[in-house]
């Protein structure tokens, strides 16, 4: 009965952790994309080397072509494009983190 009782707690605690992770990884997903969008024009063409419109135009087009995740932590296409659109912009996934952190890369 205990042991019962005790694998029932482990597994709903696992459960909630479960969750949590899950909770964490859409409010980082949405912080990221809110971010993006919270640019002024001029940054937004500055930093993705587009206008919020064509991002939006480009994220509609490219929905339909790119795989449908079967993980319930996919990525959403606008947070992939973002990425590669700062990658792309940039030249390196360093600055992209670095501008997006508020941080910077230095050697030690």
């Amino acid at each position: 009965m205990a042991r019962a009782l005790m694998l029932m707690a482990m597994l709903d605690a696992e459960e909630n952790r479960s969750r949590c992770l899950e909770t964490s990884r859409l409010r980082r997903q949405l912080r990221f994309e809110a971010a993006a969008f919270q640019l002024s024009e001029p940054e937004f063409q500055a930093h993705y080397r587009l206008s919020k419109e064509l991002f939006l135009l480009l994220c509609s087009e490219l929905k339909p072509l790119m795989e449908r995740s079967r993980r319930h932590t996919k990525i959403s296409v606008e947070c992939k494009v973002l990425t590669a659109l700062a990658f792309y912009a940039s030249g390196s996934n360093q600055k992209a983190r670095g501008h997006e952190l508020s941080a910077c890369s230095q050697p030690i």
